[in-house]
């Protein structure tokens, strides 16, 4: 059976008593300070399609994690679609008092018509038409966390195949697609799959397995997000985990939450930065209202403050603030990139310097270029005689010395020991040099 994960930072569930006999419901308190909620739905025992093995073994073993790390915890295995309602709705109004949430749904999950929908245990549509009353939209359960004050995290462990539809007519087949379709998070509010929408996993994929081991570790959720993901992908090159939403606070394990740092507290420092997957951006303005990055290759992005710690991308040519483009600062040497649906990158300011020798513009190999790196300036002459000079600046960036004036429209930008860009910001563009063997 192919089988996907959420991931479902939220609240736990309140349980109400009115279980049938197979129905397994719990309510545990850890500790009295109210800091950490879990909410675990399991179903295995499906009552007319599609058993599976593993979800109620996890989520035993989740509930054992949670329980060391003084989550309150909510259970809720094999339930029909009116319980799922009820626990989701206990769980809502015991999240607001509680500072962190989290929920992790295992069991079947698929697509209709762009909709997510959780199965419940008496599922059983005979057409597109009979899933919407019988099965629960994710939509509903996010719907039902939103508190915006609240940090939450939702892990959905879901079969991402769809048991019904081999029985269904050829017209209902029609345009059916594989797995979980995107979503809007709540605010602050993180959603994580196991693999990128449209796609699928098996029941005995090891997402939860690593999930349970990082948060063993103790760390912070972005920490521990990022490294399940590389764990899944080094297992299977064909699951590449997506995730969804945004934390505006720093979430941890083992001191539960760190408060943020109020933003006064330090700027991010200027200078170089590489990121976790290869991205390089020079950081070169930075106060408590802007950021203004270089990114290699592409050019000038400027970032107001959204949020404590947060920044948003100003479209310079509109005026527009993008709420898809987020800079989220860890610290005065570090921060997070968020850009659309593309996992988020984190950025540690690193020390490059720029080696003299021959150089080459890699548009134009033929040529050489004699560059001469000093402490504070870089000079690079060119085969007709012609020479321009930078002054090394605060920012980290080389700038071009115009007519006895420091130029901001012409910069040096450090990629590596043996290669640097020449940008030019009026232009946006820029021309790579390589140092030659």
């Amino acid at each position: 059976m192919r089988c996907t994960l959420f991931n479902i930072i939220g609240i736990l569930l309140t349980l109400s008593p009115t279980f049938g006999q197979s129905t397994y419901r719990n309510w545990t308190i850890k500790s009295d300070n109210k800091n950490n909620i879990a909410l675990i739905i399991a179903n295995n025992h499906y009552e007319n399609n599609g058993q599976l093995i593993h979800p109620i073994p996890t989520a035993k073993k989740l509930k054992n994690h949670l329980s060391k790390l003084d989550f309150d915890i909510m259970e809720g295995h094999d339930l029909n679609r009116t319980q799922m309602h009820e626990i989701i709705s206990d769980f809502a109004n015991r999240l607001k008092d509680y500072k962190f949430g989290m929920v992790l749904y295992m069991g079947h999950g698929f697509q209709i018509r762009g909709n997510n929908y959780l199965i419940p245990i008496d599922a059983n549509p005979k057409s597109l038409d009979d899933v919407d009353p019988q099965a629960l939209k994710l939509e509903y359960l996010l719907y039902k966390l939103n508190f915006q004050s609240i940090p939450k995290i939702v892990v959905l462990d879901a079969c991402r195949d769809n048991p019904f539809e081999s029985a269904w007519k050829a017209e209902s087949r029609f345009g059916l697609k594989e797995g979980f379709s995107e979503l809007l998070a709540p605010q602050n509010a993180e959603i994580y799959f196991s693999t990128q929408k449209n796609s699928q996993v098996r029941d005995d994929n090891p997402f939860m397995q690593y999930l349970m081991e990082e948060m063993q570790i103790g760390t912070c959720f972005d920490d521990i997000l990022r490294n399940v993901g590389r764990k899944v992908l080094a297992n299977s090159k064909r699951s590449i985990p997506a995730r969804y939403g945004l934390l505006l606070t720093d979430v941890c394990l083992g001191n539960r939450i760190n408060p943020s740092p109020i933003i006064d507290d330090f700027n991010l420092e200027l200078g170089y930065y590489e990121g976790d997957y290869g991205g390089r951006i020079s950081v070169f303005n930075s106060n408590q209202d802007s950021i203004e990055i270089a990114i290699m290759d592409s050019g000038i992005e400027k970032y107001v403050l959204a949020e404590e710690k947060s920044y948003k991308m100003k479209w310079e040519a509109t005026g527009i603030i993008s709420d898809n483009f987020l800079i989220k600062l860890n610290g005065s040497k570090e921060f997070t990139s968020y850009r659309g649906n593309f996992s988020p990158q984190r950025f540690k300011k690193s020390i490059v310097t720029i080696e003299p020798g021959i150089y080459f513009n890699k548009r134009k190999p033929e040529s050489d270029i004699m560059v001469v790196v000093s402490s504070d300036s870089l000079l690079m002459q060119y085969e007709n005689g012609d020479r321009s000079k930078y002054v090394l600046k605060p920012d980290g960036l080389y700038h071009l010395v115009y007519e006895g004036n420091i130029s901001s429209n012409v910069i040096i930008l450090r990629g590596t020991n043996r290669s640097f860009h020449k940008m030019f910001f009026n232009g946006v563009r820029s021309i790579e040099y390589v140092k030659r063997d």
